[in-house]
């Protein structure tokens, strides 16, 4: 659903499946990520300046795998989208001690828990500022 969106709006990306395993190994990156926006030129140019993105319906602990990921491959963060409702004050602690900038449904960023944790963001945001901000980016540096 997300990719389908990424096309909607006319966002560059690539995907793991459309890359393929081998140039995420290249890049030094696992099957944990599954986008990277605009594209993995751009990664290995600036990665600062790119969208690592990675996608789970639910976090119950596999979300650690995101952890396990950026400390691998040192980026600097990586988006974890989820359309999980039940996060716990301490999972959003650590994802914010390891730069995860956590992607929610409007209905949770607003909840009062959350609301003030500034590595918690809503898809409106995500895709409206995150993904706009980084393109303009490249289109300027290009």
């Amino acid at each position: 659903m997300v990719y389908s969106l990424y096309d909607y709006f006319g966002f560059a990306f690539e995907s793991q499946a459309s890359i393929g395993k081998k140039s995420f190994s290249k890049l030094g990156l696992g099957k944990v990520v599954d986008s990277i926006i605009p594209n993995t030129d751009a990664f290995s140019k600036l990665r600062i300046q790119t969208i690592v993105g990675s996608m789970k319906t639910t976090l119950r602990e596999r979300w650690q795998e995101v952890v396990e990921e950026i400390q691998r491959s040192s980026l600097p963060n990586i988006y974890l989208l989820t359309v999980d409702n039940d996060i716990s004050d301490k999972k959003i602690a650590q994802m914010r001690e390891h730069n995860i900038v956590l992607v929610v449904l409007d209905s949770v960023k607003r909840s009062k828990k959350l609301s003030t944790c500034h590595n918690v963001i809503d898809f409106e945001y995500y895709f409206s500022n995150s993904i706009p901000d980084v393109l303009n980016y490249w289109e300027q540096h290009i």
